[in-house]
């Protein structure tokens, strides 16, 4: 008869295998925050991660990146990462070389061309710009025509 397992036991033996190796950084990183951390500190971090034996945190906002940014948190911080290397030697803490923090404001120039991406395609045209343009004003006739040669152009990607 086979043993039944709690969900902790599962998501260990998850962890484990080499393709999930980016969930077993996350709870050993989650594990970190919550052992090591201070409440001070675990309110002002918003997530954490490690990649290229890098430790990245993110901060909730600037000022919490300021407080954690300083030379001495730094080396607080790389300390705690050394006693939990020790205690937890099957994490990726031991490898760890640097320590990165930045703000949740801090966007990559990918996450920023993927939120132009969304802006622009959740825009739903509903003009086949067949309209009058009226203007007696030559600025405002040549807008207007910009906006028409737009919307023409947003129909045709479609």
């Amino acid at each position: 008869m086979k043993e039944v397992k709690n969900s902790k036991a599962i998501i260990n033996k998850l962890a484990s295998m080499p393709h999930f190796a980016p969930l077993k950084n996350h709870l050993f990183c989650k594990d970190f925050i919550n052992l090591m951390m201070s409440e001070k500190e675990k309110n002002l971090i918003q997530r954490s991660f490690i990649s290229k034996k890098i430790f990245y945190i993110i901060t909730k906002h600037p000022s919490a990146y300021q407080s954690l940014n300083h030379d001495s948190s730094k080396k607080d911080i790389k300390f705690r990462i050394n006693l939990y290397a020790k205690k937890y030697p099957h994490s990726d803490f031991a490898s760890i070389k640097d320590i990165k923090i930045f703000s949740k404001n801090y966007q990559s120039i990918s996450e920023q061309k993927d939120l132009e991406e969304r802006k622009r395609i959740n825009f739903i045209e509903l003009s086949k710009a067949n309209f009058k343009n009226n203007f007696s004003n030559n600025t405002h006739f040549k807008k207007f025509e910009e906006l028409r040669e737009i919307i023409k152009d947003a129909r045709r990607r479609d």
